[in-house]
């Protein structure tokens, strides 16, 4: 069994990475390897209660994002760990995430950083 790092560092609403991301750490977890996704930067929004139906359609370059919230169900539902960067959620405002979500500094990331295996950054 491996450990698994996902780094997930680009907001949700305006392209792929993020739900990609998470799609990647699900499917790693059917490998029976310690999966974590790790939110950093702009990612912090993903493990947000996010609802894209109420932000214009236009505004939204991908529809993706609506899809978040299952795929980190079915993440969880998989023992997947989900990590938010305190650093970067507090310097975009956002107090509340998903319940399943952990609030880490990055001294305590890193340290889960450098134990992975494997670790997968997404941009």
């Amino acid at each position: 069994m491996k450990n698994i790092a996902v780094i997930i560092r680009s907001t949700p609403l305006n392209n792929v990475k993020s739900l990609e991301a998470i799609r990647s750490g699900l499917g790693l977890t059917f490998y029976d390897d310690k999966v974590i996704i790790i939110f950093l930067d702009d990612g912090v929004w993903s493990a947000t209660e996010l609802n894209p139906e109420a932000i214009k359609p236009d505004v939204i370059l991908t529809k993706d994002a609506r899809h978040l919230k299952g795929n980190i169900e079915t993440f969880m539902a998989m023992n997947g760990r989900l990590i938010v960067d305190k650093e970067s959620a507090e310097a975009r405002g956002i107090k509340k995430f998903i319940k399943e979500a952990e609030i880490m500094t990055r001294e305590e990331i890193f340290k889960i950083i450098t134990e992975c295996d494997v670790v997968i950054p997404f941009a």
